[in-house]
């Protein structure tokens, strides 16, 4: 299984970040774990070019770009719906 963490900054493509959240979290059984680092630039561009704050819905943990290296992702089973 694979542990899989996900860099998104500030450049513009939000949709290619969203789309490969959704990808991957309908993929469950092909990864172990997944996190999120995202900048506050990375926020702020998600929410320009998509129109919302969809990336707080997401039940997965999300990391500050300050927290450096970023703790290594929650198994499955400990994950906070």
């Amino acid at each position: 299984m694979h542990k899989i963490v996900i860099a998104v900054t500030g450049a513009s493509g939000s949709i290619y970040a969203r789309l490969m959240l959704d990808k991957l979290i309908a993929l469950t059984d092909q990864w172990e774990a997944l996190a999120v680092v995202m900048t506050e630039n990375a926020k702020e561009v998600w929410r320009t070019e998509l129109d919302n704050s969809s990336y707080e819905q997401y039940s997965i943990p999300f990391f500050s770009q300050r927290i450096f290296p970023p703790p290594s992702p929650p198994v499955r089973g400990n994950m906070t719906p």
